[in-house]
C-alpha cells in the first residue's frame, strides 16, 4: 500500500498552460507513482474545475477551492500586520481547516508544498514539510520593482522585503528545499545549503519534426498574464520586430499563450498571429513548422520552461540573459540583450537552414542530457525525499 501524502499547490494544474503549472504537473506525475496523493489548491481562475479530468489518469484525490481576490482587505492586512500582500491573497481558512482535519484523521507521511504562498498553511504542524520554491520570490519581486515607476516601485520594494522575511522562515521550516537551478540555490542562505536540492524544470521527450520546408516564423510561448512575459513580448513587438520587418517583411510572429490581455490582442498586423489557449497538438505543430523561438524576458526568477520546450522541439533559440538564466549553456541558444543585435540575429539565422538544423540539434542534446522528465524525476529524487 502506498504511503499517503498531501500536495499543496497554489493552482491545480488543470489546464497546465503556464510554466509553473507544468512544473506542478511534473510533480503530480512523479509523486503519484510512489504515494497516495491528496492534492489541495485553488482551481484555475478562468477554467475553475472544467479541466479537472486532465488529472484523472494519475489516480489522485483532488480538493479544489475557488480563488477569490480581495485586494483592498488584504492590502489593509499587509499594512497592519507587515505581511506580504501576495501571500495574504492566497490564504483561505477553508484550506487550513481541511488540512488540519486530514492531518488528524489520516496517517500522512509528509506535506509537499509548491510555491511560497502555500507555506502559509504549514505552521505548527508535526509532519515533515518539503518546499518546492519555483522562484526565489523576493528576487523576482525586486526585479519586477525595478521595471516599474513610482509609486508602484516603492510598494513593490516593500513587498520584496516582506517576502524575503517570509521566504527565510519557510527555508527554516522545511525538511528539504527544492529549487530549479544552481543559480537559485546560490541565492539561499548558506546554512540551508545542506538541505537544498536542485530539481531542474523539465519537459517531455518529443519526436523529431519531419518537416523539411520550415516556415519563416518566429515563436513565443508563455502565460502572457505573467508580468515578465507581458513586458517582454510588448518590448519585442515595439522595439525589435519592426527592425526585423524592415529587412525581412515576410516573417510572421506567432504568440502562443494563455491569459492574453486586450493590449496584446488589439495589435493589428498581418505579421503577428495570436493563439490563445491553443491545444498541445496545435502548439506543437506551430513550433515544429517554425524556424526560430524567442525569449525576450528582461526580469524574473527561476528558469524558463519555454526554453526547454523549444529545445525539446529541436529549435534554435534567441534569448535575453535573464531569459536563459539558470539553464546550462548551449551553442544553439543565442544570448542577446541589445535590440539591434537581437533583430540582426533573427535576420541572419532565419535564412540559414543548415545553421537552424545544427543549432536545433545542439539544443536538443543538452535537453536530453539534463532536462527531460525521465532524468529529472528519477530515482535520485525519490531517494532525496526518503532520506533523513
Amino acid at each position: 500500500m502506498k504511503p499517503e501524502i498531501i500536495l499543496l499547490m497554489k493552482f491545480i494544474p488543470a489546464p497546465a498552460y503556464s510554466g509553473g503549472a507544468k512544473r506542478n504537473l511534473s510533480w503530480i506525475k512523479f509523486l503519484s507513482k510512489h504515494y497516495k496523493v491528496n492534492l489541495i489548491g485553488f482551481f484555475d481562475k478562468k477554467y475553475n474545475d472544467s479541466k479537472i479530468s486532465d488529472l484523472k489518469k494519475y489516480n489522485i484525490n483532488i480538493y479544489g477551492f475557488t480563488f477569490k481576490r480581495n485586494i483592498i482587505k488584504n492590502s489593509f492586512k499587509s499594512l497592519m500586520f507587515h505581511k506580504s500582500l501576495i501571500n495574504l491573497q492566497y490564504y483561505d481558512k477553508n484550506i487550513k481547516t481541511l488540512l488540519n482535519n486530514m492531518l488528524q484523521n489520516n496517517n500522512i507521511s509528509f506535506i509537499m508544498c509548491e510555491e511560497l504562498a502555500m507555506m502559509n498553511y504549514c505552521t505548527n504542524l508535526n509532519v515533515p514539510i518539503y518546499f518546492d520554491d519555483h522562484n526565489i520570490e523576493y528576487i523576482l519581486m525586486n526585479r519586477t520593482a525595478n521595471y516599474n515607476s513610482l509609486p508602484l516601485k516603492l510598494l513593490l520594494k516593500r513587498e520584496a522585503k516582506l517576502i524575503k522575511k517570509e521566504e527565510l522562515k519557510s527555508f527554516k521550516k522545511a525538511k528539504k528545499i527544492f529549487v530549479v537551478s544552481d543559480t537559485d540555490k546560490q541565492q539561499i542562505n548558506n546554512k540551508y545549503s545542506n538541505k537544498t536540492i536542485v530539481v531542474n524544470n523539465c519537459y517531455e521527450i518529443l519526436k523529431k519534426p519531419t518537416l523539411q520546408d520550415l516556415q519563416k516564423n518566429i515563436v513565443f510561448v508563455g502565460n502572457i498574464s505573467w508580468k515578465p512575459n507581458l513586458h517582454g513580448i510588448k518590448h519585442f513587438i515595439r522595439n525589435i520586430f519592426p527592425k526585423v520587418l524592415q529587412k525581412e517583411n515576410d516573417i510572421t510572429l506567432h504568440i502562443i499563450g494563455s491569459n492574453i490581455p486586450k493590449q496584446i490582442k488589439q495589435i493589428t498586423s498581418s505579421n503577428i498571429v495570436i493563439h490563445e489557449n491553443a491545444s498541445e497538438r496545435e502548439k506543437n505543430k506551430i513550433i515544429d513548422e517554425s524556424r526560430i523561438c524567442i525569449v525576450p524576458v528582461y526580469f524574473g526568477s527561476g528558469t524558463r520552461i519555454k526554453i526547454l520546450e523549444y529545445w525539446a522541439h529541436y529549435k534554435p533559440v534567441i534569448s535575453t540573459t535573464i531569459g536563459a538564466e539558470g539553464l546550462k549553456k548551449s551553442s544553439g541558444t543565442y544570448i542577446c540583450d541589445d535590440d539591434d543585435q537581437f533583430a540582426n540575429l533573427i535576420i541572419n539565422l532565419m535564412n540559414d537552414k543548415n545553421r537552424i538544423n545544427k543549432t536545433g540539434e545542439e539544443n536538443h542534446k543538452i535537453f536530453i542530457e539534463n532536462y527531460c522528465e525521465e532524468i529529472v524525476y528519477g530515482d535520485t529524487l525519490y531517494n532525496a525525499i526518503n532520506t533523513k
